[in-house]
Parts: C-alpha cells; sequence; structure tokens
C-alpha cells in the first residue's frame, strides 16, 4: 500500500534492524503500526529482504517504544544529500 512507503523513510516512525536471518521493524504505536503488522505486508518485507540477503529472513513487526535511540548522521553523511547547502 502507497501508506506504507511513505514512512519507509521517516525513522521517527519506521527503524528497521537486521540481525542474522531476523528483520525487526520497529513502528510507531497506534494506527501506522497496525498497518504494517499484517500478514501481507510482512510477506513483503520478508520477500524484499531475502531477495537482498540471498538467504531467507524472517520478519518481526514491533512497536517503537518513546525511549528507543534514533539513528544520527554524521556531517559526512548529510554533504552527500544535494539539497543540503552548508553555509
Amino acid at each position: 500500500p502507497v501508506d506504507i512507503g511513505f514512512q519507509l523513510n521517516n525513522t521517527s516512525v519506521v527503524l528497521g534492524n537486521l540481525d542474522g536471518d531476523t528483520l525487526t521493524i520497529h513502528v510507531a504505536p497506534g494506527f501506522i503500526f497496525s498497518r504494517f503488522n499484517r500478514q501481507e505486508i510482512i510477506s513483503v518485507f520478508a520477500k524484499a529482504a531475502t531477495g537482498v540477503v540471498g538467504k531467507t529472513v524472517q520478519v518481526r513487526v514491533v512497536e517503537m517504544n518513546a525511549q528507543q535511540e534514533k539513528p544520527k548522521r554524521d556531517l559526512g553523511e548529510l554533504k552527500n544529500f544535494t539539497d543540503v547547502k552548508f553555509i
């Protein structure tokens, strides 16, 4: 679904973590979590992850908690974005 695609780049709503053969998708609680935590969506993530990794990947969808650390970006990574201008 399109609404899920729009959320994938928003790290305050969705984070993923691949550990061995398990992909854990941390999703903001509430409505967005209920949209991600459906078998047809989990199957799409499992198929995509299996294709990337080259072996079967299990997918878990869990609610993100408020204390969960958000990823941090360094200045070097931000310079790779063409829309960012440094003054």
